[in-house]
C-alpha cells in the first residue's frame, strides 16, 4: 500500500514525512562502516519494499500517544525493526539461491555467498545497536524477534521437500518466520511511548495475528501473482520444496498419491512444478487460504477492542489487516486468478 493510502487509513498525515526520516536513518546507519560491508548493506536498504513493519512501529506509537507526532524513539525503533527484516532477507536470498530481489541483484549474486552471510549478520548487528539506543525493552523485543525468526526458519528447513508436512507445523513456522517480527514491530511501537503491560500485550496479539494473515496472503501471491506485479520471482516456494499452507490445503483436498509424488518432484522438474501449482489453484485451496487470512485479520482487530476506549486511535490501526488483504487481492492478484465468488466478496 502507498503511504498516502496508509496515511488516510491510519489518520496519520505525517506518515510519509516520518517514513522519510526512517529511510534516511536506515541508510545512514548501514553505510557507517567498512565499505566491504556498508556498500552491499546500503544497496539492500535502498532496494525498497513495503516497509510495513516500520510503519507499524510508527502507527502503534502514534495511536497510543497522538500528541507526539513522531518521537525520535519511534523513528529509531522503526529503523531497528526494518533492519531485522532487511538482514533476514539477505539470509533468505542465500537460502533460496536468489539472484535478484525487486529488480536489484542480491548480495550473494554480486559479492558471493560468504560475503552475503557477513552482510546479513552486519545488518542484524546494526539492528541490535539501534534498538539498544531506544531502551532495554526495545532491545529485548528486537533480540526475541531474531530468535523467533531463526526458529521459524529452521522449522521450515526441517520440512523442506516433505509432502507430509502438517498444516499445524506450517503455521508454527510462519509464526516464527513472519508473524513474530510484525508482533515485535507493534510491541516496539508501544514500548516507545507506554509501559502498560496490558496495552503492550494487546498490541503483541494484534501483531501476531496480523503477521499470520500477512504471510498467508504472501503464500497465495507466490501461487497466483506475477513477477511484474510483485517485483520478485513467483513460484519459488514449491520449487524450493517449501510446501506452504495453500499447498497443504490442496494436498488434503486432492488426497491422492500422485499429487504427493508431484510435490517431491517439483524441486527438480519445472514442468511438474507448474502442473502442481495449477492443481493447487484449481483445488479451491487459494480461496480457503484467503478465508483463513481474513479470520486472522478479524482476530487482530478483536485483540485491540478492549483497550480502544482508552486509546481511540487504535480503532484505525485495528482495521489495517483487513484493509491490507483487500488491497493485495485487488492490486497484486491478476484478474480472473481467484474464484468469482471470492473476487466479488473481496471487492
Amino acid at each position: 500500500m502507498r503511504y498516502s493510502e496508509l496515511s488516510e487509513l491510519l489518520g496519520f498525515p505525517e506518515l510519509e514525512a516520518t517514513m522519510d526520516e526512517v529511510e534516511d536513518a536506515l541508510v545512514r546507519c548501514l553505510t557507517e562502516g567498512s565499505d566491504l560491508l556498508a556498500v552491499p548493506a546500503g544497496r539492500v536498504a535502498r532496494g525498497g519494499g513495503k516497509r510495513l513493519r516500520a510503519v507499524l512501529v510508527l502507527a502503534a506509537s502514534r495511536a497510543l500517544a497522538p500528541s507526539r507526532t513522531h518521537p525520535e524513539h519511534a523513528v529509531r525503533g522503526a529503523v531497528s525493526i526494518e533492519l531485522v527484516h532487511q538482514g533476514s532477507l539477505v539470509h533468505d536470498d542465500l537460502l533460496d539461491g536468489a539472484e535478484s530481489r525487486r529488480g536489484t541483484a542480491t548480495v550473494n549474486a554480486l559479492e558471493g555467498y560468504d560475503r552475503a552471510i557477513l552482510v546479513g549478520d552486519y545488518i542484524l548487528a546494526k539492528a541490535g545497536t539501534m534498538a539498544a539506543s531506544v531502551s532495554r525493552l526495545v532491545a529485548e523485543d528486537v533480540a526475541k524477534s531474531i530468535e523467533a525468526l531463526c526458529t521459524g526458519q529452521v522449522l521450515e528447513m526441517a520440512d523442506v521437500g516433505n509432502p507430509t508436512r502438517t498444516l499445524e507445523g506450517a503455521i508454527v513456522s510462519v509464526g516464527g518466520k513472519t508473524a513474530d517480527l510484525i508482533l515485535a514491530a507493534c510491541r516496539v511501537g508501544a514500548h516507545c511511548v507506554v509501559e502498560d503491560g496490558e496495552v503492550v500485550d494487546r498490541l503483541s496479539a494484534y501483531g501476531h495475528a496480523f503477521g499470520l494473515a500477512y504471510q498467508l496472503v504472501d503464500d497465495v501471491l507466490d501461487l497466483v501473482s506475477t513477477e511484474e506485479l510483485l517485483g520478485k520471482p513467483v513460484g519459488n516456494d514449491i520449487r524450493c520444496g517449501v510446501f506452504t499452507v495453500p499447498v497443504l490445503l490442496a494436498r488434503d483436498a486432492i488426497g491422492d498419491a500422485a499429487f504427493a509424488d508431484d510435490l517431491r518432484a517439483s524441486a527438480t522438474d519445472d514442468d511438474v512444478a507448474e502442473r502442481t501449482m495449477a492443481a493447487v489453484r484449481s483445488s479451491g485451496a487459494v480461496e480457503r487460504t484467503l478465508d483463513l487470512a481474513r479470520d486472522y485479520a478479524a482476530e487482530a482487530r478483536r485483540s485491540l477492542e478492549k483497550i480502544e476506549h482508552d486509546y481511540p486511535d487504535l480503532a484505525r490501526l485495528a482495521r489495517l489487516p483487513e484493509a491490507y488483504i483487500e488491497w493485495v487481492t485487488t492490486t497484486l492478484v491478476p484478474e480472473g486468478a481467484l474464484a468469482p465468488g471470492v473476487a466479488a466478496e473481496i471487492s
